[in-house]
């Protein structure tokens, strides 16, 4: 495992016991799934790329725009690229 690897581990790891609270991303008081990659990303990184939107908690976006999906789609390659 690389130096950077570790980290990332380590840091997620630091997470366990933090209670889910949907759109939070604070170690210890709460975060949801992205909120998760949020924080390591911020504790190994530094600061995020942009703004994340409000999302609801089923992320289905009932106004059919994928605000999310699109954010992703700007930072992140498809696999096999």
């Amino acid at each position: 495992m690389t130096l950077r690897q570790d980290l990332i581990v380590r840091s997620a790891r630091s997470w366990i016991g933090t209670p889910y609270v949907h759109q939070s991303a604070t170690k210890g008081a709460g975060c949801d799934c992205l909120g998760l990659l949020r924080g390591i990303w911020r504790e190994v990184v530094g600061a995020e790329p942009e703004m994340i939107p409000a999302y609801s908690k089923d992320w289905s976006e009932p106004q059919g725009e994928e605000r999310l999906w699109q954010a992703a789609s700007r930072h992140l390659r498809p696999k096999g690229f």
